[in-house]
């Protein structure tokens, strides 16, 4: 192989990196706007389902109070049950220490 075909082989090559890091600089920038849209959408549905139930509730006679009140109400269950488990694995921890 004489120096002109190595130069040559070697452009090549470089030229094949190139394009395969341009390959994947696409696929990354792909998957990523997949990523966000497909939280987009869960959001999305997430929000609609909120509002067909809390439609679905006003519908069957109960006040938007009473439904702020009682999402209100599980939410502060949701963090007290969270802060038991906190604690019981806080003893678990301390009991095998």
């Amino acid at each position: 192989m004489d120096e002109m075909e190595f130069t040559e082989a070697e452009s090549n090559m470089n030229d094949l990196v190139s394009e395969y890091q341009q390959y994947q600089d696409a696929t990354a920038d792909e998957e990523a706007d997949y990523e966000e849209e497909e939280e987009e959408v869960e959001n999305l549905g997430e929000t609609c389902r909120t509002q067909k139930l809390g439609r679905w509730y006003t519908g069957e006679r109960m006040d938007e109070m009473e439904f702020t009140g009682a999402a209100s109400s599980m939410s502060d269950l949701v963090y007290e049950y969270q802060q038991c488990q906190d604690a019981t694995a806080d003893e678990e921890e301390e009991e095998e220490g």
